[in-house]
């Protein structure tokens, strides 16, 4: 890969996303806020705020009418109940492989990963994952995909026991002697859920990325995300729940996720087994 091609997307910028009662699009110019409100809630509940009704961790901007906007920040907490079956998360991409990783309650025999190239034909399976029991009700499954085609999406879906996933999608890696962009988000630190900061940063950045490259959604924009350290405020399974996969739901199982080891995945596990067990390591 031409390193001139490598593109490093950092958050070390200041967005102003525009949400109102009236759809805008993304400002390129500051705005004036008049008033700030912070809100929090638990993840299936909502706030109404005159008609609108929020629901998702972002930074809102309620246009007053007048040039100046009231902006509302959500931070919406986890309920920490242990999930029968967390979302996909995908990583270790290459050009013709990926793995899709999931936690399951129970053990769940005869895990599946369906897979395609259309939404509507996954036609390709693989049972002949790896199951691992890292705590009591905590099972870790990988699947390898492989033989896959360079940057080329697929579509895929997966099956534990009585629970199935969303079908999701993913974008292989380009080969190695390719002249596309091969761009990074880099972005991390998300060891807490006192607040959404890790999820209004994505958000911001899924905007940003669109109003530079042009297409929607982030994964059409930059090729991996990158968590810098800190993925959790100590290494716990609860935690890596609660706070990594919980905080990362939105995106790992259309992104593939790399990420590097902070102080305090150290804490209480100074050997780093749950980041090995979890394959979090590429």
């Amino acid at each position: 890969m031409n390193i001139k091609y490598l593109h490093l997307l950092f958050l070390a910028f200041l967005t102003i996303p525009v949400k109102s009662q009236t759809i805008q699009e993304e400002p390129t110019e500051p705005r004036t806020i008049s008033s700030f409100r912070e809100y929090r809630s638990k993840i299936g509940t909502s706030h109404t705020i005159g008609d609108l009704t929020l629901s998702e961790p972002d930074i809102y901007y309620i246009d007053n009418g007048d040039g100046t906007y009231r902006a509302i920040r959500l931070t919406v907490q986890p309920n920490e109940t242990p999930a029968e079956m967390t979302v996909p998360y995908l990583n270790q991409a290459t050009a013709n492989s990926i793995q899709v990783c999931w936690k399951t309650k129970n053990i769940n025999d005869g895990s599946v990963v369906r897979y395609g190239t259309s939404p509507d034909n996954l036609n390709f399976q693989h049972s002949k994952l790896q199951r691992q029991q890292i705590a009591t009700n905590y099972y870790w499954h990988t699947a390898q995909l492989t033989g896959l085609t360079p940057n080329t999406v697929y579509y895929y879906q997966v099956s534990s026991g009585n629970e199935t996933s969303e079908i999701g999608h993913f974008r292989t890696m380009p080969q190695a002697d390719s002249r596309l962009p091969f761009r990074i988000l880099m972005i991390g630190d998300h060891q807490r859920n006192e607040r959404s900061d890790y999820e209004w940063l994505l958000r911001m950045a899924e905007r940003k990325a669109h109003q530079k490259w042009g297409k929607e959604a982030l994964e059409d924009n930059v090729r991996l995300l990158m968590n810098v350290g800190d993925q959790v405020d100590s290494g716990s399974v609860r935690q890596y729940e609660f706070t990594h996969l919980y905080k990362s739901r939105k995106v790992m199982s259309r992104l593939p996720i790399m990420t590097c080891v902070g102080n305090h995945e150290l804490f209480k596990d100074p050997e780093l087994s749950l980041q090995v067990a979890l394959r979090l390591l590429w």
